[in-house]
């Protein structure tokens, strides 16, 4: 079994106080030195270009905008990328920046692990099958709920042992139901070296990322070559980029016809969904929202989506219904810390201001809502309204769950296809738009036409069982884990 030096190489050990405070040296920056970075570098570039928005475009309250070029020479990294370098953990950077970082066999995760490279380059034959799980999300949250619960729920453990490490600090029952059911738990605060450890000790044949973005720590383990097969999946919709994720997970329904073209992985789907979901059962409870008491006899809408996923360029589509409609209710949500959440109603004022309107006639921000009172609010709403261009899927879900009508609008990428799957999945494509135009009028005639909204409750009801506890996906994910080999 191989093993991790018994002492960090001197690159992992934290700079002594005088190192820190100390000027950066002048010359050439020593970054510069890895082509490979610099290949990696302008390979996410140009998918970036070709199939993304920037995330900083994606962010309330700021333009949409393109990602830096690829350095126009080999092995230049650009200024905006350099700064998210990390000094403790070598050059892979936190958040959306790191998938710039690729591979770094270069950086000092990278060199200390380099002897165990070769290690991690064949499947072990016979016996159960090894799938390691790395995520911060074991808890109740959309990766998990989506996607994770039904792998620990399904796999067959008489093939396949799955091997969780929770990368988290929060637990809750969801957290346990993954404990009784994983055939080895690792948790606790450790860095990147100790955790890069940990997984290369437990030998697993693969190891499966459910999202890469979402978190850093994720980023930077996954940015190393620390089993056979590495595998990420759809928690966050996006290639990773980087060289050392072989195969992503995907569904069926919810890719386009070319979607290999927007991966740097080899493009797996899997049926259907891709995915068994557990319809939630939770008894609905009063949302108590005196918002809505005040215009009782208005057309509701629900838009579930955090506010990094409302795009700039689609501002003015409510105001659309709302001019249409002449009276209705938009009703968001605050998230977090609330700044995000006063950037979009900033951004949302300016819209309606510009078609005559008042935001504040329409539109309600209400505080975070806790499982029963939301599932209170979709019983009495009329539409759930999608975010276009970055979907949501749970919400869909809860939506469907709750027999209300869905407008969505079926975008070119994966992560603007979740809510559109789901709907075709049932039969329901009138309610998926093909441009803002045609999501304004789907959703104003929901809102005016309440017979026609009837009809639509009543197939959501009639054709929801074919979403839930689908096994079709957890047998193909089987066959999949069983036979992957490196990718090549």
């Amino acid at each position: 079994m191989p093993t991790a030096p018994k002492k960090p190489s001197p690159a992992f050990a934290t700079r002594s106080r005088s190192s820190r405070n100390s000027p950066r040296r002048a010359g050439p920056s020593p970054w510069r030195s890895y082509p490979q970075y610099a290949k990696a570098t302008q390979t996410r570039s140009a998918i970036v270009r070709r199939s993304h928005v920037s995330w900083r475009g994606w962010r309330a309250g700021s333009p949409a905008r393109a990602l830096p070029s690829a350095p126009r020479r080999s092995g230049r990294i650009s200024r905006s990328t350099s700064r998210t370098r990390s000094t403790a953990t070598g050059p892979c950077s936190s958040g959306m920046g790191a998938f710039a970082c690729a591979s770094w066999p270069n950086g000092r995760v990278g060199r200390a692990w380099r002897p165990h490279r070769a290690s991690a380059a064949e499947r072990r034959k016979g016996g159960l099958v090894r799938v390691g799980v790395v995520s911060p999300h074991f808890r109740n949250h959309s990766v998990w709920n989506a996607i994770v619960k039904g792998w620990f729920q399904k796999l067959d453990p008489t093939r396949f042992a799955l091997e969780a490490f929770h990368l988290g600090f929060d637990h809750d029952g969801e957290t346990a139901f993954a404990r009784s059911h994983a055939a080895h738990f690792e948790e606790g605060a450790r860095g990147l070296y100790q955790w890069a450890q940990a997984i290369v000790d437990r030998r697993p044949d693969v190891l499966v990322y459910p999202e890469i973005g979402m978190f850093p720590m994720t980023v930077r383990l996954a940015s190393l070559r620390l089993a056979p097969v590495q595998v990420t999946t759809w928690g966050h919709p996006e290639t990773s980029g980087l060289a050392t994720i072989d195969y992503y997970l995907s569904a069926q329904d919810m890719e386009p016809a070319d979607g290999q073209a927007h991966y740097t992985e080899r493009l797996v789907t899997l049926p259907h969904l891709g995915c068994s979901y557990q319809p939630t059962q939770i008894a609905p409870a009063d949302p108590g929202l005196a918002e809505l008491d005040s215009a009782s006899d208005a057309p509701v809408f629900v838009c579930p989506g955090v506010p990094f996923k409302y795009a700039p360029q689609h501002d003015q589509v409510l105001p659309g219904i709302a001019r249409a409609l002449g009276r209705c209710r938009f009703v968001f949500f605050r998230h977090g810390s609330g700044e995000l959440s006063n950037k979009l109603r900033r951004r949302l004022e300016l819209a309606f201001a510009r078609d005559g309107l008042d935001f504040g006639d329409f539109g309600v921000f209400v505080p975070w809502l806790d499982r029963p009172s939301f599932y209170g609010l979709l019983q009495r709403a009329d539409v759930l309204l999608d975010t276009i261009g970055f979907s949501g899927f749970n919400t869909a879900m809860q939506a469907v769950e709750s027999a209300l009508p869905i407008v969505t609008v079926e975008g070119r990428f994966l992560r603007g296809r979740l809510a559109s799957g789901i709907l075709k999945r049932m039969r329901l494509q009138e309610l998926v738009a093909s441009s803002p135009e045609e999501y304004v009028a789907v959703a104003t005639r929901l809102a005016r036409d309440g017979e026609y909204r009837k009809s639509i409750r009543g197939r959501i009801e009639a054709g929801r069982h074919i979403l839930f506890d689908d096994d079709a996906p957890i047998r193909a994910m089987e066959t999949f884990l069983a036979e992957a080999r490196p990718a090549t």
